[in-house]
């Protein structure tokens, strides 16, 4: 695709009626909605912006677009440095893209700071489908919005981002992107929700230890519908509180009895019988960092 400079006419912020645009390309080539980047122009980016912020970018570039693409200093009016803390700024240079800034907290949302890299440098799939966006956002003098998976982020999975192009000069040649991206979910909730739903009973616990390092007990932080359903547990957790409580109510509570005990490797498998349904369950311990982890299922006879 040609990175070549475009003089943008007020047509640029004119709405377009489109389909998921450019055509982003998954791994095996072909165009599919499962792309790792999927990308859209016109219409379609005012009712798929997720963050307020972002929609108040776009409506304000929308706005100077109206007559003539804007220059940097012009979109980013008097308080710069607020404008581009959610920003990267890219400046194109032949055949590729050039990082001029990152503000915070873009670093934050994303993981990394680019600054002073080339795009190119971005070797993974995700990198690639970006660069071909960027390079449609320059083509065309319109802003895009993707979706992507953040390959970097340690606190969330999906990304949106706004793409915009700026004007360099006085000739309002479009050779400056700014890239606005926002969290789509954040990891904590989705993982909580995964463990919600979960088929399987689990149990989470914060462990104590002894002075010289042994696990000798632990608090009980979350504990999923599933492993309550399995343990009769009532609706009130007065009884089982801490990780010792546990053994007395499946000996007491749960009517279990244990009938073996396995240790491979960090895992430990405890065998329990259902005395009233006969029914067999395995309850797996693991040490995670800081927590320990219980995953309890129901095993053939």
């Amino acid at each position: 695709m040609s990175l070549s400079h475009n003089a943008a006419a007020p047509a640029a912020a004119r709405p377009q009626h489109a389909s998921p645009a450019p055509a982003v390309q998954s791994p095996d080539g072909t165009a599919s909605d499962d792309s790792l980047v999927q990308s859209w122009k016109g219409d379609a980016i005012a009712d798929l912006l997720g963050a307020a912020e972002l929609g108040h970018l776009y409506r304000r570039w929308m706005m100077q677009a109206e007559t003539q693409l804007p220059r940097l200093n012009e979109f980013l009016g008097q308080d710069s440095q607020k404008m581009l803390n959610g920003a990267m700024m890219l400046l194109q240079v032949p055949h590729d893209f050039l990082f001029l800034y990152q503000g915070a907290e873009s670093i934050k949302i994303i993981g990394r700071n680019f600054t002073g890299s080339l795009h190119s440098e971005q070797k993974h799939a995700v990198g690639v489908a970006i660069r071909t966006v960027y390079e449609a956002v320059i083509t065309t003098g319109q802003p895009h919005y993707l979706r992507y998976v953040a390959n970097f982020s340690e606190q969330h999975f999906c990304i949106e981002s706004l793409v915009l192009p700026i004007a360099g000069d006085e000739r309002r040649s479009s050779n400056l992107l700014l890239a606005y991206s926002a969290a789509l979910d954040d990891k904590i909730d989705v993982l909580k929700a995964i463990f919600d739903h979960s088929l399987i009973g689990m149990i989470a616990a914060l462990p104590s230890r002894s002075a010289k390092g042994d696990v000798s007990g632990g608090q009980i932080l979350m504990i999923n519908p599933r492993a309550r359903s399995i343990l009769k547990l009532p609706q009130s957790l007065e009884k089982v509180r801490t990780v010792n409580d546990l053994g007395p109510w499946f000996r007491n509570g749960a009517l279990w009895t244990r009938t073996s005990v396995i240790v491979a490797g960090r895992q430990t498998h405890l065998h329990y019988r259902d005395r009233g349904s006969n029914a067999s369950y395995r309850v797996t311990i693991e040490p995670l960092d800081r927590f320990m982890l219980f995953s309890i299922v129901e095993v053939p006879l």
